[in-house]
């Protein structure tokens, strides 16, 4: 007689949940990486053009200040 729940049935598809909740979390932590990625990147562009504003905000006072009018 074959038994269905062997000790080597029940170890397979224990490991195979195990499997099964491990690729799901998986992905989960790749989509929440991803998604921060974008974050980044946003909040990278912005404070470039923040410090391009800067920038050009210091050049324009510097030709300001050449040409006197602070005196």
């Amino acid at each position: 007689m074959v038994e269905i729940f062997s000790i080597y049935n029940i170890i397979i598809v224990v490991l195979v949940i195990i499997i099964g909740i491990l690729l799901y979390a998986v992905r989960n932590l790749l989509l929440r990486n991803e998604n921060y990625e974008d974050v980044v990147k946003d909040q990278s562009r912005y404070l470039q053009n923040i410090s391009n504003a800067i920038g050009e905000g210091q050049k324009h006072l510097k030709d300001l200040d050449e040409k006197g009018t602070f005196q």
